[in-house]
Parts: structure tokens; C-alpha cells; sequence
């Protein structure tokens, strides 16, 4: 009676296994940088409703810092991240490079096909507060340069930014990716920064815990979203199978 019980357990567990690979389910959090909360969360959703719909993926958005140490403490799977030293994860996988670019009105600064960080550098630029890592690189490529930065605008909301800019309040500095509705329609214009700045992301995985098969799907899922994208919003995709074997 003891082995029929033990057998029928192994049995219903062979069944669940087998169930799960086809059709997985489960929750992933996931965490993106404001920046791409309109770009590539919506997509993110989007298709994983449609090949995995038993998998519930919850997308949290917040600036970087706060997505950084949600994903330290446990509370997210894995997020999108920028790329620095100080901000570093046991695990991660390369994700995107992007240009920062400035944000305007197509009025604004007619005839211009960019503008320098030196003419932006007195007021005109709209930027979150320190210790955001746009604002953080911002400085440092200005020390670089040897040429006092001083902020129109600081703001700590993506939204924000985009609005002002909109009110022609001045120059937003983000990506183009989260205003390639407004650009496509001729709502604002975005111009390359001279010298240019750019913003590599990673994919990083919770140590909290050991990654499990839904993460790895929503990292295939990522990927393939990010590829498609690429062509229409000036990404660079930086990802190779070498390294997603190794993950």
C-alpha cells in the first residue's frame, strides 16, 4: 500500500513536470527604468500574453536607483538596469545601448541637425537630481570637458520632463525611445548631442534567489522584443548566445 501511494506520487509528479514545460505558469516581477516604461514594457506584456498566458508577469516602473535595489533585496526577478560600477549585480547579461538625445519642440532650434553640450550647458538642459545615473553621467562628461553644468530644469519624473518640454520650457535629456510616439508624430524633435552620450543597459537577476525557467523566459522574451524594436528606435542590441548559454 506504502509503495502504490509512493509510485502514485512519482507518477502525478512526472505528470506536473511534463505540464509545466508545455504550458509553464507563475508570476515574474520584472523592473524597467522609466525610460522604457512606454518602449518596451507594453510589448513585454503584450507577448507574453500570447505564448505563455499562464505566466504572470508584473512590470514595475520607477527611475533607476529604486529598480536597482528592488532587485538587490528580492522584491524583483529581474530587471532592466544602466550599466555602471556603482551599481553592479552578481548576475546580469548585456542588454541595449542607446543615445541620449536632446528633446524639444520642432520649433525649437530650427535648422539645427544637434546641438553641443557646450551650448546646452547654461540653463537650457532639463534633468533629473543627483543621484540619478543620467544626471551623474551628465557631470562627469561636463568635468570632462572642463565646462561648468548648470540645469534649467530638475525634475525626478519622466513624465515631467516630457511635459516641459512640450511647453517648450526648454531641452529634456533621455531617451528617444520614451518619446518615439511623439517624434513619429512630429510632437517633438529629438538631436544628437555633440560630443554623444550614451547609456548601456544589462539584464540583471535577483541574487536572492537562484533564477528559475519563467525568468529565462522572460529573458528570451526581452531579447526578441529588443530586435524588433531595434530598427524603428535606434537601439543596439547587445546580447549573444554565448552568454545566454551561460545563464
Amino acid at each position: 500500500e506504502l509503495a502504490n501511494r509512493i509510485e502514485k506520487d512519482c507518477s502525478s509528479t512526472r505528470d506536473n513536470i511534463r505540464s509545466n514545460l508545455a504550458n509553464p505558469s507563475g508570476a515574474v516581477y520584472v523592473g524597467v527604468p522609466s525610460n522604457y516604461s512606454v518602449s518596451l514594457a507594453p510589448q513585454l506584456i503584450q507577448r507574453m500574453r500570447l505564448l505563455y498566458p499562464n505566466i504572470s508577469v508584473h512590470v514595475v516602473e520607477a527611475f533607476s536607483s529604486a529598480v536597482f535595489e528592488w532587485l538587490i533585496n528580492g522584491r524583483l526577478d529581474l530587471a532592466v538596469l544602466y550599466h555602471s560600477k556603482e551599481r553592479c549585480v552578481e548576475r546580469s547579461l548585456p542588454f541595449l545601448t542607446e543615445e541620449i538625445m536632446a528633446v524639444t519642440l520642432p520649433t525649437m532650434f530650427d535648422g539645427s541637425s544637434s546641438l553641443s553640450l557646450e551650448f546646452i550647458a547654461n540653463r537650457q538642459a532639463i534633468v533629473p537630481h543627483r543621484p540619478h545615473l543620467l544626471r551623474l553621467a551628465l557631470e562627469a562628461k561636463y568635468q570632462q570637458l572642463g565646462i561648468t553644468f548648470v540645469p534649467k530644469l530638475e525634475i525626478d519624473s519622466l513624465r515631467g520632463m516630457i511635459e516641459m518640454a512640450h511647453l517648450g520650457e526648454g531641452v529634456a535629456l533621455i531617451a528617444p525611445s520614451s518619446v518615439y510616439r511623439d517624434i513619429s508624430e512630429g510632437k517633438l524633435k529629438a538631436l544628437p548631442l555633440k560630443p554623444g552620450l550614451q547609456f548601456t543597459t544589462v539584464l540583471g537577476l535577483t541574487s536572492a534567489r537562484q533564477p528559475t525557467r519563467l525568468s529565462s523566459i522572460v529573458v528570451d522574451v526581452l531579447h526578441d522584443i529588443a530586435h524588433e524594436l531595434a530598427p524603428k528606435l535606434g537601439w543596439r542590441v547587445d546580447f549573444s548566445n554565448h552568454q545566454e548559454e551561460e545563464y
